[in-house]
């Protein structure tokens, strides 16, 4: 995998914001995804794994996200607008 891009539409109505799920990404330990370029995408979220990553690693830094998005769309806007946790 060379590069995957989304968009913040998920987040839509969440209370939570591209800035607020990057340092949430930070705080479990990951280094952050591009936002907002491409200009193209609105709220654009570019991910960029080096190709020296496992599969595991990958699927992990993939759980991480896929809770962090579940947290956002239950309501959990604090976890996302506490202090950082490092």
């Amino acid at each position: 995998m060379h590069e995957v891009l989304f968009s913040d539409h998920f987040l839509k109505g969440t209370g939570v914001s591209t800035l607020d799920m990057a340092k949430a990404l930070l705080d479990e330990g990951y280094h952050p995804f591009t936002m907002y370029w491409p200009l193209v995408v609105s709220g654009a979220m570019l991910m960029e794994p080096t190709e020296t990553e496992s599969k595991e690693s990958l699927d992990a830094y993939a759980d991480t996200l896929i809770h962090l998005v579940k947290e956002a769309k239950s309501g959990n806007k604090q976890m996302f607008k506490e202090v950082w946790k490092w």
